[in-house]
């Protein structure tokens, strides 16, 4: 913050706006930043001159106004999909998918949302302005937030063994495990 201040002067406001679903928890996550939720202590309850504010919008959409936004980051956000391209054939999650095709079409549908996320956000900034995206992906050596050669069970395989076990066994269908997937839309504000 000072050296904010020091480049920008004394009168030098940040404002903070939390971009999430309509169906998010905005009660805590305003209880943690007003400091009504006490701990861990956010760092914006120090700063009075820090501003906060959220918005519903989905950022499949424009959440600011043109040329408005100096600084943007998301974490974890963008493997949210604005849409299912298709069910899984076999396995819970799209780390699982064992079909081509329906790699493909989760591919696309990535890329595409991708290019929508990116058409908004550079709207939005500001000339100069910065935006840092940090986001899930698998690497060369097939490993994901929980699949990495250090942990022993990975939980996406573990669901999706125990769904295949209940298929064999004739306790569910084949078409009630596809339709078990692990959520990774995100479309008109809500979670399919």
């Amino acid at each position: 913050m000072n050296s904010l201040r020091k480049k920008h002067g004394e009168d030098f406001d940040i404002e903070v706006v939390y971009e999430d679903q309509p169906s998010n928890d905005w009660t805590s996550l305003f209880y943690r930043l007003q400091g009504v939720i006490p701990k861990p202590e956010s760092y914006l309850v120090a700063h009075p001159d820090v501003r906060v504010f959220a918005s519903g919008t989905s950022f499949y959409k424009q959440c600011f106004p043109n040329n408005s936004l100096h600084f943007g980051f998301s974490c974890a956000g963008m493997h949210w999909l604005s849409r299912l391209p298709c069910k899984i054939t076999d396995g819970l999650h799209p780390t699982q998918i064992t079909v081509a095709e329906e790699r493909e079409m989760f591919r696309r549908q990535a890329a595409e949302d991708w290019e929508t996320i990116l058409v908004h956000r550079a709207r939005e900034l500001q000339p100069g302005g910065r935006l840092v995206i940090t986001n899930l992906g698998t690497d060369k050596d097939n490993q994901y937030v929980g699949n990495t050669k250090r942990i022993k069970c990975s939980l996406i395989k573990h669901m999706t063994d125990k769904g295949r076990t209940l298929v064999k066994k004739g306790i569910i269908t084949k078409e009630e495990s596809q339709s078990m997937n692990i959520n990774t839309c995100r479309s008109h504000g809500r979670r399919n």
